[in-house]
């Protein structure tokens, strides 16, 4: 009789007792040695590890009875980054956080580990943001990592808007700040940002980098800039006022404008420049069609432009972008009382992308993004039936998750985020006395803990939407029509106050089927209903205009109509890429670079 035993764990239990006489510096044939202190090793598990050594080994002609010495730098890499990556050679496990990631790019370099040096790479990317981004640049420069460059420079690309303004992008590498001026796909607030951007980093080592403005500004989209700015630039700027190129084609600019009427600069942007937007998503029309498409209101161009269609058709559905997506959950149509569908729009590539289903069917729920991760905020599940949680979607499982309740079940909840960690959620619609009514809540809820870190109720006396806004770090604004219940967040107590918003201008009340939403501390509203009152019967009609409430002078200005009159649509703002204005016949071509 043969019977065979295959212990799975062996090699672990090998790797672990060689380990252990490492560290106890026994039948070793390995010295590392950095600085003062000295490291013990195995040549087999080393040259397992790391060609370097391998090469080594064989180069020095080295046998099998002889010893080892390797020596590093210790301004190469300090003792505690060695140890570390002994560890990983013989446990394949290592803890990568700020402080070791250099050093471990240094040993993954130094001792050609391919691997090693992906995982660093891998952690990089995920703990990219607008501190670090420089760092990372330079990281990835000097450790030859390519994957990485690329990922920084499209994250340079798609947050140019912001990052060209921080302090660090001054350091910003010449190869890599021509590679993005000379992007048209660039997310530029507007053309003067990135002039003003090649002018700050020129000056800022004026003596090293004058010699490359030239051809920086060559791929600059003159004709995207204002005549004021051209004008001032040219007389007052030395960098410009003394480069006869740089001022003739100013020149060639402002002549061939007075000669032509110019309606609108977007049109001559580049395709990548940002646009502040209002989207407004599907909806209900007067006829009880529900629909699918998605428009954009412009706000410096006062017009709407159709951007897409939705995968499917509802009202009453959650919407709300990062910056890249869009996200659609959830609503209500012919078919489906409460849909549980989820979808994500990419605004750059103009694909749609099918989201796992909400674990419930949502209606009338508030979703909102909290550090770049998106949420959803109560709903109703059936008429009259609320629920209180709140799910957050999980990117790397692929998944909504319920990651914590609100104080109160409630549906059309008023949310608004404070820094990166607190969601802020305000008055909502609930059953009280068998009514559907407005009840006076504030629940700050802690996106890390994923509890209601403070609650608050108050009284209330209107059941129309308020407007929520935070006025300064301390207050929380609820503004009605009615009155305004002013938060202190320190204390976290509710006054009272007089302020009210003023009703809209066809003295409507907001309410939760106008498409609503905050951008640039105004207040935009557009679809809805509306009631007529003849002194016998109520008539309701969907509203066909649209509105911006200027919230420090209390007037709401009438704003272009929109395409469709709707109702209970979902609204959020974005930024949206001038591509979708700019019309194929009215684009600019890019100036010829110099050679």
């Amino acid at each position: 009789m043969k019977l065979e035993f295959d212990d799975h764990k062996h090699s672990i239990y090998i790797l672990q007792s060689l380990n252990a006489q490492r560290q106890k510096k026994e039948c070793c044939d390995v010295v590392i040695n950095v600085g003062s202190h000295s490291f013990s090793a195995h040549q087999n598990i080393l040259t397992a590890v790391s060609p370097y050594v391998k090469d080594l080994i064989h180069s020095c002609n080295i046998q099998p009875s002889d010893e080892l010495s390797v020596t590093i730098d210790i301004d190469y890499m300090s003792p505690v980054s060695v140890e570390q990556l002994l560890e990983y050679f013989y446990t394949g496990k290592i803890i990568i956080a700020d402080k070791n990631v250099e050093d471990l790019l240094k040993g993954a370099k130094y001792f050609m580990i391919k691997r090693l040096k992906s995982h660093c790479v891998e952690y990089l990317e995920l703990v990219l943001d607008k501190q670090n981004y420089m760092y990372t640049l330079m990281l990835a420069d000097t450790y030859d990592l390519p994957d990485l460059a690329a990922t920084v420079y499209s994250y340079l690309k798609d947050q140019f808007f912001l990052l060209s303004e921080t302090k660090e992008f001054v350091d910003c590498p010449y190869h890599v700040l021509l590679k993005l001026v000379k992007d048209e796909d660039l997310h530029s607030a507007n053309e003067d940002q990135v002039l003003q951007t090649i002018l700050r980093w020129t000056n800022h080592n004026l003596e090293d980098r004058k010699s490359y403005f030239p051809k920086l500004f060559s791929y600059i989209y003159l004709n995207g800039i204002a005549d004021e700015v051209l004008s001032e630039i040219s007389s007052t700027e030395p960098l410009i006022k003394n480069n006869t190129t740089c001022v003739c084609a100013i020149v060639d600019v402002l002549s061939h404008r007075k000669q032509e009427n110019l309606t609108s600069l977007a049109y001559f942007q580049r395709k990548g420049a940002l646009l502040d937007v209002v989207l407004v998503l599907g909806g209900q029309s007067s006829d009880g069609t529900f629909r699918n498409s998605i428009y954009a209101y412009v706000m410096d161009e006062n017009k709407w432009i159709k951007v897409t269609h939705m995968p499917y058709r509802a009202a009453a559905l959650g919407g709300v972008c990062t910056r890249k997506y869009l996200y659609v959950t959830g609503g209500t149509n012919e078919q489906n009382a409460s849909l549980k569908a989820a979808w994500r729009y990419d605004l750059d590539k103009n694909t749609w992308s099918k989201l796992p289903d909400l674990p419930l069917g949502l209606v009338f729920h508030s979703m909102i993004a909290c550090n770049g991760i998106v949420y959803t905020v109560g709903g109703s599940v059936a008429p009259r039936k609320y629920i209180s949680t709140i799910y957050r979607y999980d990117e790397k499982k692929e998944k909504w998750t319920s990651v914590g309740r609100m104080s109160v079940p409630m549906d059309c909840a008023e949310v608004v985020t404070k820094g990166d960690r607190y969601i802020y959620v305000a008055t909502g619609r609930c059953m009280i006395n068998d009514r559907i009514s407005r009840v006076g809540v504030v629940d700050c809820f802690d996106t890390i803990t994923g509890e209601v870190k403070q609650s608050l109720t108050f009284p209330i006396e209107f059941k129309h939407r308020p407007v929520v806004s935070f006025q300064g770090d301390t207050i929380l604004s609820v503004q009605s029509h009615k009155h305004t219940i002013e938060v202190g967040l320190l204390n976290f107590k509710a006054n009272k106050t007089a302020k009210r918003v003023p009703l809209l201008p066809n003295a409507t009340k907001l309410e939760v089927c106008h498409a609503m939403c905050l951008i640039r501390d105004m207040v935009f509203v557009c679809g809805g209903t509306s009631a007529t009152d003849d002194g016998n019967v109520k008539e309701y009609s969907v509203n066909k205009n649209a509105y911006l409430l200027e919230t420090k002078a209390g007037i709401w200005n009438e704003v272009a109509k929109p395409s469709e009159a709707l109702e209970s649509s979902a609204c959020c703002r974005s930024k949206l890429q001038c591509k979708f204005i700019q019309k194929p016949e009215k684009s600019i071509s890019k100036p010829k670079p110099e050679h």
